[in-house]
């Protein structure tokens, strides 16, 4: 006979596991999360020292700031990446992204790709406006659906994405997020 408590054990074992692996993510690495090998990363804010390890580990050119312009961290972000020699592009957007705003960012990543760098997005928690963006990036430059760019918003470490397969949309924005409507209304601005 099977102990129960032995039983018990063995179910939560994968939750817990789970959870830590989510931990880790979320705080010490900050959500980093890659969106194209070897092109577009996004992440929730770092400390301007941990910022500058993070792009010079994975050797990222530009970071692209949406915090608002009133927080005083962007200019010491701005200044420990310059001196690392990363350029940092500020493009302040509020919880619900204007079209100016995403207008700015498809103009911004035209002229980042066109000349071959490497892009780290964020916004503070790394759970909003850059999965949106992410989402619209996909679409703009990767001729994504809009409704396969949602599916992707999952904010999931990568070593759990596969649980998105068993259970579609775990992760992703809410249908009542703001966010969601633009990205599944979102129609590309670049010429097919």
């Amino acid at each position: 006979m099977i102990d129960p408590t032995h039983a018990a054990l063995v179910a939560l074992a994968p939750l817990l596991t789970g959870g830590l692996i989510y931990g880790w993510w979320a705080h010490p690495h900050s959500r980093f999360t890659t969106v194209t090998r070897d092109r577009l990363f996004h992440s929730a804010a770092m400390s301007p020292d941990k910022l500058v390890r993070v792009v010079k580990r994975r050797a990222i050119d530009v970071v692209i700031d949406f915090r608002s312009g009133q927080d005083p961290a962007v200019g010491a972000e701005r200044s420990a990446l310059a001196s690392a020699g990363v350029m940092h592009r500020h493009l302040p957007t509020g919880i619900s992204p204007q079209p100016a705003e995403i207008a700015a960012f498809v103009e911004t990543m035209s002229t980042e790709l066109g000349a071959g760098r490497r892009v780290l997005m964020h916004c503070e928690d790394g759970e909003g406006r850059a999965v949106m963006f992410a989402a619209i990036y996909r679409i703009e430059f990767e001729n994504w659906s809009p409704i396969d760019a949602y599916n992707a918003t999952a904010r999931l470490p990568d070593g759990l994405r596969f649980l998105c397969k068993m259970i579609p949309r775990l992760g992703c924005l809410s249908p009542r997020n703001v966010k969601t409507a633009l990205i599944v209304n979102y129609r590309s601005s670049m010429p097919r």
